[in-house]
């Protein structure tokens, strides 16, 4: 029953901020990324597994700012990158911080080098 202003509304106020608390801390993989994605594409154009609905405007244009004539959705790839480096500032700029302490030690890089995390073949993202 909402239009498609309300379900775009809804969507992102819940689907897209869900995941927030945890994007800030950890890099999800791709593929999670796009589900999320295709969940909430699939609910901003009402598609069920019966019907399929006529899409009037491409999704890519949907997720631009509203100043630029979007519903300012966003991809959970770019929330997730854009934490992620977020992240990276504040560990970079605030040496001095608890967190900043705790992952320069465990990952023994000092106060003046960012750290570098490997990624090992067979580690999980969590």
């Amino acid at each position: 029953m909402l239009s498609m202003a309300g379900r775009a509304t809804l969507a992102k106020s819940v689907l897209q901020t869900i995941l927030s608390y945890i994007m800030q801390s950890v890099m999800l993989p791709s593929s999670f990324c796009d589900e999320i994605d295709k969940k909430s594409k699939a609910f901003v154009w009402r598609k069920d597994n019966h019907n399929r609905k006529l899409h009037t405007v491409k999704w890519s244009e949907l997720c631009t700012s509203k100043k630029a004539g979007g519903l300012g959705l966003r991809s959970t790839r770019a929330m997730n990158k854009t934490f992620m480096m977020k992240a990276w500032w504040r560990l970079s700029t605030r040496k001095d911080s608890l967190s900043a302490q705790v992952v320069r030690h465990k990952y023994k890089c000092g106060m003046n080098n960012p750290p570098v995390i490997s990624e090992k073949k067979n580690s999980s993202n969590f």
